[in-house]
């Protein structure tokens, strides 16, 4: 697989809830309209934040789907890990499925 050339996760939000910064404090964008609509482009923001620090587990969830990984060594099968996406992602909160 190619290594994506952006700039490391994980990334943050900054004192500013429309400045996207990294690890180190370094800004990497900056949401617009944020004068005209704040609250929109506080939400955009944080979806850019979650979006992008979640990257390696989605591609690493769909190559479990698409069967190509199993990794024996934690036992790890795509339920748990699309599970642990979720919480962690906030959107679903282990104990609450219908399922369990």
């Amino acid at each position: 697989m190619n290594e994506t050339a952006h700039t490391q996760t994980p990334w943050e939000i900054g004192s500013d809830p429309y400045t996207i910064l990294t690890e180190n404090r370094g800004i990497i964008a900056k949401t617009t309209h944020y004068w005209v609509d704040p609250e929109s482009a506080k939400a955009n923001a944080e979806f850019i934040v979650k979006a992008c620090n979640s990257f390696d587990q989605f591609t690493q969830l769909a190559q479990m789907i698409a069967g190509r990984m199993y990794d024996d060594s934690v036992g790890m099968t795509a339920v748990t890990a699309a599970e642990e996406l979720l919480d962690r992602l906030g959107i679903l909160r282990r104990g609450t499925n219908s399922s369990e």
